[in-house]
């Protein structure tokens, strides 16, 4: 059985809003003197919300279980004097192992997010210092992918299995400061707070033609399952799940 929430109208708007919102940017800075930057960027992702968790949590259905992870990103900041636009394609990587209950069973999980993000801002230019603090909010498309390894877990067959690669709208919040290097350089230091499944969460029955526990992972499944029951052993998720994350991270910036 499949549901899906994620409406064509709602991802239209919020696109349309991502090109006005870039539109007027460009527009209050258009006669005043831009500067583009190019970097990299690296982070330590804490997972938070529903995405959080023990492998005990991820086989009952309540959470994803996983630990802390790494992120890297591209990134292009267009500065028009107090404001910008940041877009930055990211990779982050996250997993965990462990019981699938208390004494039994052995999960192994591993998970990847890719991240299409934009990022209007707003900085606090200080003329005597050669830093400045930032504030921002996200903007953006995360793909989800990955795999769980089971061994002697209950009502699910042992070996390696695939998650279905779905997509998320998403958005938050981050601050930061900006510190200036020599030759044209710059240091990007932040944390941001993201939910990266804020638009579009959905259950997909990958084997609509059986009931079985192992539906429950191959899929991202963060809504509800439609045929959740108390007493059902192979329907665990009884709510919708909240992927969320904070991330510290740190970036170097150079200017086109």
């Amino acid at each position: 059985m499949q549901q899906v929430n994620l409406e064509d109208t709602v991802t239209t708007k919020i696109s349309l809003g991502l090109v006005l919102m870039i539109l007027s940017f460009m527009t209050s800075g258009a006669s005043a003197q831009t500067t583009v930057q190019t970097g990299l960027g690296i982070g330590v992702s804490f997972p938070s919300g529903d995405y959080d968790g023990s492998t005990i949590d991820y086989y009952e259905g309540t959470a994803y279980g996983m630990s802390t992870g790494l992120s890297g990103s591209v990134r292009m900041r267009i500065l028009f004097n107090d404001f910008s636009i940041l877009t930055s394609i990211g990779y982050s990587s996250y997993g965990n192992s462990g019981e699938s209950e208390p004494g039994k069973g052995k999960i192994e999980l591993a998970q990847s997010i890719t991240s299409f993000v934009i990022s209007p801002e707003y900085h606090v230019r200080l003329r005597r210092y050669l830093f400045h603090p930032y504030a921002g909010v996200n903007l953006g498309l995360h793909m989800f992918s990955g795999s769980m390894k089971f061994n002697g877990v209950s009502r699910v067959s042992s070996g390696t299995h695939d998650m279905e690669t779905v997509t998320r709208l998403g958005f938050g919040a981050k601050g930061g400061f900006i510190v200036k290097l020599c030759c044209d350089m710059s240091l990007d230091l932040g944390i941001s707070y993201d939910f990266l499944n804020a638009v579009g969460k959905s259950w997909n029955d990958r084997n609509p033609n059986k009931d079985q526990r192992i539906d429950t992972y191959l899929s991202l499944n963060d809504d509800r399952d439609p045929e959740y029951m108390p007493e059902s052993p192979d329907h665990p998720v009884s709510s919708a799940r909240s992927i969320e994350t904070v991330t510290v991270f740190i970036a170097f910036m150079f200017n086109l």
